[in-house]
Parts: structure tokens; sequence; C-alpha cells
């Protein structure tokens, strides 16, 4: 109980993958900042506008079989490349 009967005499060393998390955090951090420096700012602000209202609104404002579908709104602000934390919306 507890024990390996099998244990060999000499134990393959494993290679862990080391992270430096605040090199990779800094990193995100200007991939983020030039992504919102070159991206259309107009499309940005009618793309989240229109979901936020979408998403206000009590009454159909989607497409399709599903009036309440806020997805296709959520794919177009992803493709103009709406961040998370813009204007507290996302």
């Amino acid at each position: 109980m507890g024990t390996n009967k099998y244990r060999l005499e000499q134990e393959d060393e494993v290679d862990v993958l080391q992270i430096d998390n605040s090199a990779v955090r800094l990193s995100q951090i200007a991939r983020l900042k030039e992504l919102r420096a070159n991206r259309n700012e107009d499309e940005v602000q009618a793309a989240l506008s229109a979901l936020t209202a979408s998403a206000q609104s009590t009454e159909s404002t989607g497409l399709g079989d599903n009036p309440h579908n806020l997805m296709h709104l959520a794919i177009n602000a992803a493709r103009v490349r709406c961040t998370l934390g813009k204007k507290g919306v996302w």
C-alpha cells in the first residue's frame, strides 16, 4: 500500500514549460493597444450602439426565427474589433 514495487532505478526528467506571466501580460496589453489604435472607431461605436440598443429593447430586434437573438450583433462587433471593457458595454 502506497508504494510501487516496480520503481525505476533512474527516473526520466520531465521538461516543464516555464511561462513568464508578466511578460505575457505586457505583450497582450501591447497587442490590444495596437488593435485599438488601428481599428475604425466609428464602426466600433456603431456596432456597440446596435448591440446595446438591442439588448436593452423589450421588442424584437433580431433576425430570422429567433427574434431575440443578439448573436448576429455580437459577431458584427467582433468583426469590427470591439474589445472587452469598451465603455462598460462588454
